[in-house]
């Protein structure tokens, strides 16, 4: 069998400890993203008083 120069295959298995510490650290950033997330998609079209995709109004007045 040719040489593939890649690293054979061997049992690739994740310590049971660090399965369920990876699990709960992802858990965790998810979990706190998806205020950040929810916060600045509602509050960026109310800011704007308009979605980010629509043109501007008219009447509309700079933000300053």
């Amino acid at each position: 069998m040719a040489s593939t120069g890649m690293v054979p295959d061997r049992n690739l298995s994740m310590h049971p400890e660090l399965r369920l510490f990876v699990q709960r650290w992802l858990g965790t950033v998810a979990l706190a993203l998806v205020p950040v997330v929810f916060t600045a998609f509602v509050s960026l079209p109310v800011a704007l008083e308009r979605h980010p995709g629509e043109p501007p109004a008219l009447h509309a007045q700079h933000m300053t």
